[in-house]
């Protein structure tokens, strides 16, 4: 005889099918509805909440205006919509932006919509990242890369934003 399974999620699950399957089954073994914890639990008065800044998207026509005439210094970020390296590093540019506003302007280029800078800048792989400075190419970097590793790497080439 079959289980009985729910045709309804279990509270506090969401209504994709893997997550939906995973909540249904957690709740009919341990008889208590499945409940999804927070990421991070904040308590009050401790967070200072900021608005947060996001990348830049240029496009090929503000590209000189937003990289190489900025008066900070900018992480470009060459991505496709098609790249799951790109999707993974999505995330840490977004924390990037927020953490280093003023300091830092990121940018990304979608290569599928301008395969012009793909051209110019020599890009063999995704995401790359270039650094430039007072409208100078400082390095070119191939490839996905962890916070630490992309923090170090923007660093490296702009001494001035460690903290």
């Amino acid at each position: 005889m079959a289980a009985f399974v729910p045709t309804v999620a279990a509270p506090g699950c969401s209504w994709t099918p893997a997550a939906r399957a995973v909540c249904t089954t957690r709740a009919l073994r341990t008889g208590a509805p499945a409940v999804r914890r927070p990421a991070r639990r904040v308590r009050a008065g401790r967070v200072t909440v900021t608005a947060a800044a996001k990348p830049v998207d240029v496009t090929a026509d503000s590209f000189d205006a937003e990289v190489m005439q900025s008066d900070v210094p900018v992480l470009v970020d060459m991505y496709a919509e098609w790249c799951g390296p790109c999707k993974l590093v999505a995330p840490l540019m977004d924390l990037l932006a927020t953490d280093l506003a003023g300091k830092l302007k990121v940018v990304k280029i979608d290569t599928e919509q301008y395969p012009a800078f793909v051209k110019k800048y020599k890009v063999h792989g995704l995401p790359t990242f270039m650094v430039v400075k007072a409208g100078e190419v400082l390095n070119i970097q191939e490839g996905a890369m962890g916070k630490a590793k992309l923090v170090e790497y923007v660093e490296t080439h702009l001494p001035e934003l460690k903290a």
